[in-house]
């Protein structure tokens, strides 16, 4: 495997790239206060309940629904009966205490709601009306006089007969009353009457709902046993310590404690050695922002945060300031000029994690990457759209900017996003993702299902629209068409459950709709073992002598002779095809998946086997086929088998058994080796989130790819190993991933003194590939 390499083609760029900002941006903001709320855009926590302390309360008449305001500038419809969560209103936010609620109310039937405080926008004591069924923000009602600069709204309360609304102000403490929706001035009607309370709210029947600071629910009978709890995922901190490199950290909770490392982006044991970073009296804070002054009490820099900063501690080996925050995040500023660096949340009760720099790029546990997004004004009439980093996957995915951003490169990370990524903030900018609506009706025999889709322009035009099945993709259709687009699927069922979903991406095929699902109970898609299909692609002889390679082909004639033979007799025929070196083009490829599809069944099982050199560009996986002559920038983007289309392909195939592994290395010194395995890893999950297949991949540095493993590929020579039975007597998809991943770093580093680290991901089922030898 000489040579296998993914040309590092983002530190090519890097030479000729500058940082178009200049400097950095102020976290959180896509605009400049208040004025600009129309483009503010946020990233922020979102876990299904407040992420800071609840600051008021108001129910409905009957005592069924429950609407709370936070200091995380959400307000959350509750069901009274068992508290789960029944929507969320946000209003437009800013920095500071723009956007903050401080008063709440309901209409007696619950269908609008009003929520104010200080608010964002040129008028500071507007108060917003939402509909409480779809979340709009249907009125918003200003008092003459009103200024930016107004103190906000003390307290709101509805008439009796839900038609009226009562705003007290806190400039001059006069209550006015308006009409709704209309927000028209409105006949006084006197005093406001009851209705809402800060956090702690007593209901009919002597029931009692409190609201607590860390943003906890809980329901209380009359005799104090409780009803329901919505627990806490964020609470704040009793106590924050940092390492002196500001890598590890240490936070007590209320109940608990956690280490973690971002410089691993995992946990660290109780016993590892912490030596915590001694206090610094230059950093304090004011309750909304951060700063640093010096030893005079000069200021030195002032930065102002969308949430109240807790904690803050230094770290003066890592040039950084670590301060906890009211919405359960804990940010990383440069100790120099206080520009954010990184934010980190960890989630108190599952240990998952989320991490993203101010630009907007990620990194994530396994299945957090719901537990942030961007919260997008649309101006002051209208609630603001919340866009889950998922959405922005194929853009906001990048562990190896988050990597250098923590290290404090935050001009190199700039730059390299400059030539070598879209920024997600920007993307988000050039308009909003398409809404979906879909119904998924099965077919009388319970083998296919109907999908009928709608999907609306959110702004930035409708693209791909992708049907996953229990997360697989399995068809799409490239629509490229204006608003509203109508459209049905028919889609395969298999034997079980089958959780239909539906999304379209904008017009640039970067940003995802929310989801629509849909679910099949009992699908009736046959459960026998079917065929195996196996296409194995190596590519040694590439036109251009500095791409050529000595294992990749030879690679894929031993796995396809493996497979052969350790597969027979556990299918009703195994179908392995070969394609090597000029048989190896991009179109070539295509067609052979095209035509093993074509006779592929839903029972059946798919393989696909990629050696050869591999890019990363923009964090996209790029497979360089013969076709590719030279290894440039051009050449590499216009040819190959890219994720669009391997994610075109693999829909395309019906078995709902599938892996591919792809075994491509990087060119790379050993100070490069934590940002190679990075590179891999972006690569893959960006694929196997695309398409919801099973992926092996493998990176390693020039000298491992050249040198070889017992006349092989590292990676390959581990599967023909687990393949022959050291994975199991039964070689399953799982059991060949899992031994990769402990065997390869292992020869890695024994044999080349290097990291080599496999990724591997399984989505669904386990399912078998070959009769290990007893």
């Amino acid at each position: 495997m000489v040579g296998r390499v993914i040309l590092m083609l983002a530190v090519l760029l890097l030479a000729g790239c500058v940082d178009p900002a200049g400097v950095a941006r102020r976290p959180g903001a896509g605009g400049t206060g208040a004025a600009a709320s129309e483009v503010y855009r946020s990233l922020r926590v979102e876990t299904g309940t407040h992420t800071d302390g609840i600051t008021v309360l108001a129910a409905d008449a009957d005592g069924s629904l429950l609407l709370s305001g936070g200091a995380d500038k959400t307000a959350r419809l509750w069901s009274l009966v068992d508290g789960a969560e029944r929507g969320v209103l946000r209003p437009p936010i800013g920095d500071g205490d723009r956007g903050r609620i401080d008063a709440v109310a309901l209409s007696p039937d619950g269908r609008l709601a009003a929520v104010a405080g200080i608010a964002a926008g040129p008028l500071a004591d507007a108060a917003l009306v939402f509909d409480t069924g779809n979340g709009r923000l249907v009125a918003r009602i200003t008092r003459p006089g009103s200024t930016d600069t107004a103190g906000g709204v003390e307290r709101l309360a509805f008439t009796a007969d839900g038609r009226r609304l009562g705003v007290r102000y806190r400039a001059d403490g006069a209550t006015r009353w308006y009409g709704v929706p209309d927000g028209q001035p409105a006949v006084e009607a006197g005093p406001l009457p009851p209705g809402s309370a800060p956090r702690a709210l007593p209901l009919p029947g002597g029931r009692r709902v409190e609201g607590a600071p860390d943003g906890g629910l809980r329901m209380t009978n009359a005799n104090g046993s409780a009803v329901w709890t919505v627990q806490p995922v964020a609470p704040p901190p009793s106590a924050l310590t940092v390492s002196a490199d500001g890598s590890v950290l240490r936070i007590v909770w209320p109940g608990g404690d956690r280490s973690f490392s971002v410089a691993t982006m995992d946990d660290e044991p109780p016993t590892a050695p912490f030596a915590a970073a001694p206090p610094d009296p230059s950093l304090r804070t004011d309750g909304a922002a951060l700063l640093r002054t010096a030893a005079d009490g000069r200021p030195l820099w002032r930065t102002v945060l969308d949430s109240r900063v807790l904690a803050v501690a230094a770290a003066p080996a890592g040039g950084a300031a670590v301060a906890a925050l009211g919405d359960g995040t804990l940010r990383w500023f440069g100790l120099e000029d206080g520009r954010e660096r990184l934010a980190l949340f960890l989630h108190s009760t599952t240990g998952a994690w989320i991490a993203w720099t101010p630009d907007g790029f990620f990194d994530h546990a396994e299945a957090a990457w719901n537990l942030a997004g961007w919260h997008v004004n649309r101006g002051h009439e209208r609630a603001a759209e919340f866009v889950t980093i998922a959405q922005v996957y194929d853009v906001a995915y990048r562990p190896d900017l988050v990597r250098r951003a923590h290290l404090g490169a935050g001009r190199a990370a700039s730059a390299l996003a400059a030539g070598d990524a879209d920024r997600p903030g920007e993307v988000l900018a050039r308009g909003l993702p398409p809404t979906v609506t879909a119904t998924v009706t099965p077919d009388a025999d319970r083998r296919r299902a109907t999908v009928t889709v709608e999907v609306q322009d959110g702004g930035g035009g409708i693209g791909r629209v992708l049907y996953r099945r229990n997360g697989v993709v399995v068809a799409l259709d490239d629509a490229g068409t204006a608003a509203p687009l109508r459209l049905r699927r028919s889609v395969p069922l298999i034997d079980g459950p089958n959780q239909i979903e539906v999304v379209a991406l904008d017009a640039t095929n970067a940003v995802e709709s929310a989801p629509v699902r849909g679910v099949v109970v009992d699908g009736r898609g046959g459960g026998r073992q079917g065929a195996l299909h196996a296409l194995v692609v190596g590519i040694d002889r590439y036109a251009d002598e500095r791409m050529r390679l000595a294992y990749a082909a030879g690679d894929a004639r031993a796995l396809a002779a493996a497979l052969s033979e350790r597969a027979a007799g556990l299918f009703t025929a195994v179908h392995v095809t070969p394609l090597l070196d000029e048989h190896a083009d991009a179109d070539a490829i295509a067609a052979a998946v095209r035509r093993m599809a074509e006779g592929m069944a839903e029972t059946d099982t798919f393989l696909l086997f990629l050696a050869g050199h591999g890019v990363n560009l923009k964090g996209d996986y790029r497979f360089l086929s013969h076709d590719v002559r030279r290894p440039t920038l051009d050449e590499v983007a216009r040819k190959g088998l890219s994720q669009d289309r391997m994610q075109e392909l693999l829909a395309a195939v019906p078995a709902d058994r599938a892996i591919v592994v792809l075994d491509t290395c990087y060119s790379g010194g050993v100070a490069e080796i934590v940002d190679r395995n990075l590179l891999m890893r972006t690569a893959h999950n960006r694929l196997a989130r695309a398409t919801g297949r099973g992926f092996l991949s493998a990176a390693s540095d020039e000298q491992v790819a050249a040198e070889g493993y017992n006349g092989h590929g590292v990676l390959t020579a581990v599967l023909l190993e687990g393949l022959s039975g050291a994975a199991g007597r039964e070689v399953t998809a799982r059991a060949l991933g899992d031994y990769a991943r402990s065997r390869v770093p292992l020869i890695a580093e024994r044999t080349f003194n290097l990291a080599q680290v496999p990724v591997f991901t399984l989505v669904g089922r386990d399912f078998t590939l070959a009769r290990g030898r007893p």
